[in-house]
């Protein structure tokens, strides 16, 4: 299983790649929905790091496309 990253900052982005972890870069709810659908429909994803301010502005979509789903773990990051 692998780990993603969504972030809204690019920094928080490049410091995660350094480690291996792939990510991907939003910047509205649009988006945000769009690389959650790509990630759920490919089943390879166990944990799943959010930023802080996209689960502050976009939570009612995280917690939609999350309800009723075991993995991947959804873990928010400062």
């Amino acid at each position: 299983m692998k780990m993603h990253v969504i972030s809204g900052s690019n920094d928080t982005l490049a410091g995660f790649r350094l480690g291996g972890v792939e990510g991907t870069n939003v910047r509205n709810e649009e988006q945000l929905e769009k690389c959650l659908d790509e990630l759920l429909e490919g089943g390879e994803t166990g944990v799943l790091l959010i930023s802080r301010d996209i689960c502050e502005s976009c939570g009612d979509t995280i917690s939609r496309k999350m309800k009723d789903r075991r993995l991947p773990l959804l873990v928010t990051i400062d």
